[in-house]
């Protein structure tokens, strides 16, 4: 059984070969997008474009009968050199609160009371930007680990349709 130290590598050296990637300067063609995310992490979604090739992401989620914030850093780039498809892959973290009760640990231990935990975020995805109508669909993988009031780890993965403008 892999510890979290192990998947913790396996997504810092996903990204630092991200970064290593020659980084080309495309427009993503809008400034905001805001629409919903299917998956484990599912959700309310808004994507807000911070320049050229990069984004800032916030989910709004709930589970375990409480809400989770997430924010992710994500770097876009041209994907398969096809018009209006990108993929991004970035890092971010979460907070989340939770009623005890629903909240099962690693260890399959059920909390008690209300659950406060943090934790760090990656992800990695495609996205394609419809040209006809002012939508935005991805797919995406993005693994979670609670830090704090040890949580479950998850290989999360989500379908987000989003509104842009």
């Amino acid at each position: 059984m892999k510890t979290n130290k192990h998947r913790i590598f396996i997504i810092s050296a996903l990204c630092l070969i991200g970064f290593l990637i020659p980084n080309e300067t495309f427009s993503q063609n809008y400034n905001n997008a805001i629409g919903l995310r299917g998956g484990y992490s599912g959700g309310i979604t808004f994507k807000h474009a911070l320049g050229q090739a990069s984004a800032f992401e916030g989910i709004l989620s709930t589970r375990y009968y409480g809400l989770t914030v997430t924010g992710l850093y994500e770097i876009h780039k041209p994907a398969f050199n096809t018009a209006n498809l990108r993929w991004y892959y970035g890092a971010g973290g979460h907070v989340g609160f939770y009623e005890g009760r629903y909240y099962v640990g690693p260890d399959n231990r059920v909390y008690r009371g209300q659950v406060t935990t943090i934790g760090i975020d990656g992800i990695l995805g495609l996205e394609y930007q419809i040209p006809e109508i002012p939508f935005l669909i991805s797919l995406d993988v993005k693994p979670f680990f609670d830090l704090l009031a040890p949580g479950p780890s998850f290989w999360d993965a989500g379908l987000s349709l989003r509104y842009y403008w």
